[in-house]
């Protein structure tokens, strides 16, 4: 999903912008910084998609969309990026085309 890597790549720039501290600045400050990268995806229309972050704080941030239940998309599994650039979709995960399966 390529919205996952456009979020990881904003989280990256986020934590640039915040400078010493990195990832636990970023995290301590995450009200507005962080929030407003995560929730339903397409961000118009009905949201096909759940984002949510985990392990902000240590820098191995973990990004899991997943399918609305109601969705077209809800027997897909969910679609995770994580810091290292590992992909995973449903159970297939790597550093190559996972989401292409």
């Amino acid at each position: 999903m390529t919205e996952l890597q456009n979020i990881g790549r904003q989280l990256e720039a986020r934590k640039l912008a915040v400078g010493r501290g990195g990832y636990r600045a970023l995290a301590a400050n995450n009200n507005q910084a962080i929030q407003d990268l995560l929730g339903g995806y397409p961000r118009s229309g009905i949201a096909l998609y759940n984002v949510t972050i985990g392990d902000l704080d240590s820098g191995n941030w973990v990004l899991t969309a997943n399918p609305s239940a109601a969705g077209t998309q809800a027997r897909d599994g969910a679609l995770v990026l994580s810091a290292n650039g590992r992909k995973c979709r449903d159970n297939s995960c790597g550093m190559g085309d996972e989401w292409r399966n």
